[in-house]
């Protein structure tokens, strides 16, 4: 969208309310981790002033009524935001870890359920200390050996194990769900870090060449689950609304779900082409989830926006406008999948602005934030594509201008077909 190599990089602590159109930020960013931000490490979310910064200079009286919609919550940070801000809020998101973690940051805990993860950590201090009494019980705890034993030692596998036993053992006590679900997150947090799996790869992979460093799961698991009850008891004192999880498809959002029927605001990031694959990245924490499995991988990974997953290649696809049109041609020059993943995307995308613009009250805002991608060696403007793609569907333009990446968690090279994205476009678009 704008000539990178000439444009003004403006350093802030916080985006300016009234930001120009072209201008590219660099914020000094604090604060990354406050409130809840901070729990589990969650690939390529953005940090919490973007959707603060929008919530604030958007929102009007009706948004108290109406609220705010994320139709890509990944791990919850614009609903986190909206529910400091004082803004009922609602989110979609077809990962099963993504609806818990964001049902999770996003839940106060009352003195009495405090009380319980109290009554848990004691009960761990002592189980842990004797594990091996449980062994027998413990097995029933252990996910599919097929699909963890390659990612997992075996005494990880019992510790971890253990772990999920005494979770449901306080359940069955105490039957709270919120504890549940929380204590539950912790577990997921620790999970990549006690694999064989290298820590920065997003996607899940044992190095060969990098011995990775023995973690005691027990003790990784005791300072996260301490950590993260501070965060959630600050949470819990600071939150001012409340905020639901509504559905799985970005594509076709049921309003019915709103309080209203409409929302005055909405605010995401949706995926990247082609450059992340969140299901996949985030295999080895579902897999450690109560019921999920490989077929239920598998399902979500041909249904999730950005899948590679295509059937037609005999002919290059045709979107139809012709910025697109020019290097998805390019691409299936070089690579005939490729240039139908990207083709899918936009699709996919028109579907998500489509249904997002049913459910925004007229004079409504969306807010998406998107990189551009490099596919095979082609740029794709994919801000650019998509202000066009949003204005046949009925958006104004309201504003649009760029950040630098500063915090990324995706340092690992895809040959060409995905690459660096340095900058993320922020794109306001009016009902």
């Amino acid at each position: 969208m704008e000539n990178d190599k000439k444009e003004r990089i403006i350093e802030v602590s916080d985006i300016p309310p009234k930001p120009k159109n072209g201008d590219t930020f660099l914020i000094k960013a604090s604060g990354i981790s406050s409130s809840t931000h901070g729990i589990f490490k969650y690939p390529c979310k953005f940090i919490p002033h973007i959707p603060r910064w929008f919530i604030k200079n958007y929102a009007s009286k009706s948004t108290k009524k109406y609220g705010v919609l994320d139709p890509f919550m990944g791990s919850g940070t614009t609903l986190v935001e909206a529910s400091i801000l004082g803004y009922p809020s609602y989110g979609v998101d077809i990962d099963p870890l993504s609806k818990l973690l964001s049902a999770v940051k996003t839940t106060p805990l009352s003195s009495k359920e405090f009380s319980i993860i109290n009554d848990f950590i004691s009960s761990y201090h002592i189980s842990t200390k004797n594990s091996h009494k449980f062994k027998s019980k413990c097995s029933l705890y252990i996910p599919d050996k097929d699909l963890i034993t390659y990612w997992f030692s075996e005494s990880n596998i019992n510790d971890l194990a253990l772990i999920r036993f005494l979770i449901h053992e306080n359940f069955d006590k105490f039957k709270n769900k919120k504890v549940k679900n929380f204590l539950e997150i912790v577990l997921s947090s620790i999970i990549r870090k006690v694999s064989k799996a290298d820590n920065q790869s997003p996607k899940p992979y044992i190095s060969t060449k990098i011995k990775k460093d023995h973690v005691v799961v027990f003790d990784e698991f005791l300072k996260n689950l301490l950590k993260y009850i501070d965060a959630v008891k600050d949470f819990s004192e600071n939150h001012k609304s409340e905020v639901k999880i509504i559905g799985f498809d970005a594509r076709k959002i049921d309003s019915k779900s709103l309080v209203s029927g409409k929302v005055n605001l909405a605010m995401t990031s949706p995926p990247y082409i082609n450059a992340f694959d969140y299901v996949r990245s985030l295999k080895l924490e579902n897999f450690w989830l109560d019921g999920f499995d490989k077929k239920k991988l598998d399902a979500l990974y041909d249904h999730q926006i950005g899948s590679e997953k295509v059937k037609t290649l005999n002919e290059v696809p045709v979107y139809g406008l012709g910025e697109l049109d020019e290097v998805l041609s390019k691409i299936y020059s070089l690579d005939k999948k490729r240039s139908w993943v990207t083709f899918k995307y936009f699709q996919a995308m028109k579907e998500n602005l489509e249904s997002v613009y049913d459910c925004l009250q007229t004079g409504g805002f969306y807010c998406v934030v998107v990189g551009n991608s490099r596919i095979r060696g082609f740029e794709v403007d994919t801000a650019s594509i998509l202000l066009k793609i949003a204005k046949d569907v009925g958006y104004k333009k309201r504003l649009n201008f760029s950040y630098i990446i500063r915090n990324r968690y995706l340092r690992i090279p895809r040959s060409g077909r995905g690459g660096f994205i340095p900058k993320d476009y922020i794109l306001v678009l009016e009902k």
